[in-house]
């Protein structure tokens, strides 16, 4: 602060009073002066001066009270003390309570209380300065602080709401999981009571066409029934691995047709996942090109082997089945063929929007391929070998 700051000026020495204003007043500053402590302490409330000056020794109120009321008053005020050369122990004390200089009287360079004025007002306005910075620094701390403690409420509330939503999501998918598992069973379970009349209105027939068709019918339901089972076994509900699925249909397929222990079945470690409308149709597929194998590949007591495998092609399945039996009757053609069987096989491959071929050898056996688009498979990882599967079933007859 420079020119035309207020200095109160507390002395009983008229003489130096009078000095001390009028040289003050010549370098640009306003003066009040009071020739005690008392009427000082009243100026000082009054007008609120910048600086004073402040004898130590006076009538009445001694120099150290004033400053202390004083400090009281306006902490922030820079106060110059002056006294005598016989009291300086009031100037230490003035000193040591935050006096920012002291003269000695007689004073006679009044340049040098100039300057310490100047700069007991510059070191003023610098502590207030600092005091008003450190008050924004602190508003500031304090708004941030009260911004990010209203922020992680709101986030602990989000959490919780999460929480709370995951944890209803997971209760409603378990009880969606445990519904779906009780739908799997009872299909399954309707399925085989289906599988068994069929089997008991086969034992009825007295006509063995009618017989047959009842059993084709019973192990088509049965293959349905399968898929389900797998499901209702699995802990994913959604994928039925096809590995397992073809051993066990295969199995059915043997001991069906008075081979069970005649037939060895050798399966890969691998394994294929189908979703459930991939797998129903899929699993009909081989039902009905198994149970051709089985009926119609070995007549007589002719010997031989059925193949089955199943690989994944990045987006597509590829579902081959082969056997080396007496192959189809020549300008045999499979996709105008009349009979149920071979009419649902291009169907159900129709309903997994894929195509089917028959490749056959006289004597040599037929293999039919099909193959149809799959979706990436959720468990693989980017870069995952082709998953096959395999079964070779020697047919063996006595």
């Amino acid at each position: 602060m420079g020119h035309h700051s207020k200095i109160l000026i507390i002395d009983d020495d008229r003489p130096l009073l009078d000095s001390f204003s009028a040289f003050l007043e010549d370098s640009g500053f306003e003066t009040l002066t009071a020739p005690d402590g008392k009427s000082g302490l009243d100026l000082f409330r009054q007008r609120r001066p910048d600086l004073v000056l402040l004898d130590m020794r006076m009538p009445g109120t001694h120099g150290l009270e004033v400053m202390n009321e004083i400090r009281e008053l306006a902490p922030d005020t820079p106060i110059i003390v002056v006294s005598g050369a016989g009291v300086l122990d009031d100037v230490v004390h003035a000193l040591r309570q935050g006096a920012q200089d002291f003269f000695i009287k007689p004073v006679h360079d009044l340049s040098l209380l100039e300057h310490s004025v100047r700069r007991a007002l510059e070191h003023a306005d610098l502590k207030r300065e600092h005091t008003r910075y450190q008050q924004r620094l602190e508003e500031d701390i304090d708004s941030r602080t009260r911004q990010l403690v209203e922020a992680n409420r709101k986030l602990q509330e989000e959490i919780r709401r999460r929480d709370a939503a995951e944890a209803a999501m997971a209760a409603s998918l378990r009880e969606k999981e445990l519904l779906l598992k009780e739908v799997h069973h009872r299909v399954k379970n309707n399925l085989q009571i289906i599988s068994s009349l069929l089997n008991l209105q086969a034992d009825a027939a007295t006509e063995d066409a009618t017989r047959r068709s009842f059993m084709e019918s019973r192990q088509r339901v049965a293959s349905m029934a399968l898929v389900h089972e797998k499901l209702y076994q699995a802990e994913d509900f959604s994928h039925v691995d096809m590995g397992v699925f073809l051993r066990e249909l295969i199995g059915q397929h043997t001991c069906a047709a008075d081979q069970c222990g005649a037939i060895a079945t050798h399966m890969s470690e691998e394994s294929l996942q189908l979703s459930i409308n991939q797998a129903i149709p899929c699993g009909l597929v081989l039902n009905e090109l198994t149970s051709n194998v089985i009926r119609h590949a070995f007549p007589g007591n002719r010997t031989g082997t059925l193949r089955v495998h199943m690989t994944r092609q990045n987006q597509h399945a590829e579902l081959v089945v082969e056997d080396d039996g007496v192959g189809l009757p020549p300008g045999f053609s499979a996709s105008e063929a009349e009979s149920l069987g071979m009419r649902l096989i291009f169907a159900l491959v129709g309903q997994l929007h894929g195509t089917v071929e028959f490749e056959s050898e006289k004597d040599k056996g037929v293999r039919c391929r099909i193959d149809f688009p799959m979706p990436p498979a959720p468990y693989a990882a980017k870069g995952e070998p082709d998953k096959k599967i395999t079964a070779e079933v020697p047919i063996l007859k006595e």
